[in-house]
């Protein structure tokens, strides 16, 4: 893992991963000390939500 930038607010990094389907690649991500999430509602009150694989840490969410 590499640190192309380590800032007072935000680092960025690059990790090579191994996605679940064996494919290699590279990953940039941004270390912060907070985040951001969106959780959209329909009129009837249904949570749409999505799965989504995240290769930095290697889990699906």
């Amino acid at each position: 893992m590499e640190y192309p930038f380590k800032g007072r607010v935000f680092s960025v990094k690059v990790e090579r991963v191994k996605l679940p389907n064996g494919r290699v690649m590279s990953v940039e991500a941004v270390e912060h000390p907070g985040a951001v999430a969106i959780l959209p509602v329909l009129d009837d009150g249904r949570i749409i939500l999505l799965k989504q694989y995240r290769p930095t840490i290697k889990e699906w969410l």
